[in-house]
């Protein structure tokens, strides 16, 4: 396995010639003056496979703004498409099996821009020397040779995944490795052009979901445990408003349903009537669609389905074999010559619907959606299955989709299928060009190593998901991940998820008060691993003033001066029992959550009405205590 263990950038937003050391194992340092770059030991309590053989956490933590983000892009745009980065970059791996440390840099002359590598032994002092120059006026001028020891990118395949949950416009594109929401939502907009982008974006999110549901969850040879349970089948519901088309054909949906047309001028009794119809009327509402779009002029679609007037004579079988028989005279039609390959589509569909009739179920949420087909992650005995019916129904739409399937889980659950399942992907496309790689007999271009930057780690999850997040990831993407060497680096705002995570693989950035960002050394920072929730959130994500909100740390420091002001204890000796002042501070004590600053204030507070109260109110107080006091003796005498 190779892991990431330095970065060494020399312009990145408020970072400026600026090193990363992912790892506390070794102490890596560029000196821009004498273009060198040279490794030391480093903490000599540095435990190797902290998390197991063949996958490496590091984590990125910081205050707004300290640069996280940043970070994690750059590695991914050096890592993806290194020719259009605009500065100078190194990256340093450690290779476990070779025990040798592959050193890349990015040459960013225009004359020569490539990413050079080579590597050098675990014993060596100086990992790197180059002729570097810095070019402030004329880039032109500026020549850079070969580093006569290295080679080009080429040879250099481990692939950077950016994953996030945040949409992001700076990330709305398709490159590759880019499973950001914006590099997803860019990628499923890149289709047909008449497809809703948004549509295509769930879509694409769903095949994937379903593709490692059926292939992993449900996979009877190497089945992964995911950490929340699925539902035993997911719901198909549309996306169309069959009413419409039953308005529009009436006596064409009265022939296909076998029931006489009603004369009623209100429709919504056919959405009713025939919500056990629902899914063979959508499947006509598409193929006229399809129809009108294949043959102009449209009048000659309306005319042939004109002539399937209800008749009791002439309608024979159920509503499937109905539509059956109308795609067999629109195979025969001259008019639909050409329309009979995506005939066979029609066909297997149907097929589908008829034999997953029985899972049709009922609700009664609108007029326009009253049925919904029940399908199971697991086939039946008929071999029926969601990926099943999915298979067919993509065949047939492409990218026009009419139906909406919904697993039915809450969000966060949505996200952490989301998270696998992108996993999941990945792990496919990496076989995939490692098999091309295997075609053009290139196997020493192969992929044995990811790395995963998972930016907003934290974000959609319960504490309690939160707590469990690091264990349950590393275990599925091991699983996942099976004979690749996986580096996760996350960014993340969770003191909880940091706790899993040792001082000896985090990152610590500071954003400072100039706006710029500096690297904090880790000997400044406390242990992590383990640590108190509330000491991290103070320590290591640089929380300043108290462990409170901003709004209760000033509505208490405004208590504790009321509880201090005389006039509140002032009063008319007559009514001190309702100073309504007093009452009001008492209330807002006892709303303070924490016992032992609840405490300290009541305290405080006892000694302030001892010291300002009435006369009057401390003699009656005695008397009160008194007669407790009286009372409990003459208890203990009985």
């Amino acid at each position: 396995m190779k892991k990431l263990i330095y970065f060494w950038c020399e312009n990145l937003r408020s970072f400026e010639d600026t090193e990363f050391n992912f790892s506390s194992k070794y102490k890596i340092h560029f000196d821009k003056n004498t273009e060198t770059l040279t490794i030391d030991k480093g903490d000599k309590n540095y435990i190797d496979n902290f998390y197991g053989d063949n996958i490496e956490l590091n984590a990125i933590v910081g205050n707004n703004g300290a640069g996280k983000s940043s970070l994690l892009k750059e590695l991914f745009h050096f890592g993806n498409k290194g020719d259009d980065i605009g500065h100078f970059n190194i990256l340093v791996f450690e290779c476990l099996e070779t025990k040798k440390f592959i050193v890349c840099y990015y040459d960013c002359c225009p004359s020569e821009r490539c990413v050079h590598w080579s590597e050098k032994s675990l014993d060596e002092t100086v990992l790197l020397e180059i002729p570097y120059t810095t070019f402030m006026d004329d880039l032109g001028e500026f020549y850079r040779k070969d580093w006569e020891s290295g080679h080009i990118a080429q040879g250099f395949k481990i692939p950077f995944f950016y994953i996030t949950e945040v949409l992001d416009q700076e990330m709305y594109n398709s490159d590759v490795g880019n499973y950001s929401i914006g590099g997803r939502i860019a990628y499923a907009g890149s289709g047909q052009e008449s497809m809703d982008v948004v549509y295509s974006f769930f879509y694409d999110q769903f095949e994937k979901q379903m593709n490692f549901i059926s292939d992993k969850v449900y996979n009877k040879d190497k089945k992964i445990e995911i950490p929340f349970p699925l539902n035993e089948s997911v719901s198909v519901s549309s996306l169309l408003n069959i009413y419409e088309l039953e308005k529009d054909k009436e006596e064409l949906v009265s022939y296909l349903t076998g029931v006489e047309k009603l004369k009623e001028s209100d429709h919504r009794v056919y959405a009713r009537r025939d919500r056990d119809n629902v899914f063979v009327l959508l499947l006509l509402h598409i193929l006229i669609s399809e129809l009108q779009d294949f043959c102009q002029p449209k009048d000659k679609v309306n005319s042939f389905f004109d002539k399937y007037t209800y008749d009791k004579g002439k309608g024979k079988g159920n509503i499937y074999k109905r539509l059956g028989t109308i795609l067999d005279d629109i195979a025969k039609c001259e008019d639909f010559k050409g329309f009979s390959l995506k005939l066979k589509e029609y066909y297997s569909f149907l097929g589908i619907l008829e034999q997953s009739k029985d899972k049709i179920k009922h609700f009664n949420l609108n007029l326009l959606g009253e049925a919904y087909i029940s399908l199971p992650f697991k086939a039946d005995g008929n071999g029926m299955s969601l990926k099943t019916f999915y298979d067919e129904y993509k065949k047939l739409v492409k990218n026009n989709y009419f139906l909406y399937f919904d697993w039915g889980l809450s969000s966060g659950e949505t996200a952490m299928l989301d998270l696998y399942s992108m996993f999941y992907q990945i792990y496919k496309s990496v076989l995939r060009d490692n098999e091309n790689m295997k075609k053009k007999k290139e196997e020493n271009l192969k992929c044995n190593d990811i790395v995963l930057l998972i930016d907003e780690a934290d974000a959609y999850f319960h504490p309690q998901w939160q707590k469990n997040y690091v264990n349950d990831t590393l275990n599925v993407a091991k699983q996942i991940f099976e004979g690749f060497g996986v580096q996760i680096i996350l960014a993340t705002h969770s003191p909880i998820m940091l706790s899993d995570i040792p001082k000896q693989n985090v990152l610590y950035l500071k954003k400072e008060e100039n706006a710029g960002t500096k690297v904090v050394p880790r000997e400044e920072r406390q242990e992590t691993f383990g640590a108190n929730i509330f000491s991290l959130f103070k320590d290591t994500f640089f929380l300043e003033g108290s462990g409170i909100g901003s709004f209760a740390e000033k509505r208490l420091t405004e208590l504790i001066a009321e509880i201090h002001d005389e006039k509140n204890y002032k009063n008319d000796e007559k009514n001190y029992k309702n100073n309504e002042k007093i009452r009001d501070i008492e209330r807002h004590i006892g709303m303070i959550g924490d016992p032992f600053i609840r405490k300290k204030f009541e305290s405080e507070f006892e000694i302030c009405k001892q010291k300002y109260m009435s006369l009057i109110e401390r003699k009656e107080r005695l008397l009160k205590e008194l007669a407790q006091i009286e009372q409990k003796l003459k208890e203990e005498s009985q």
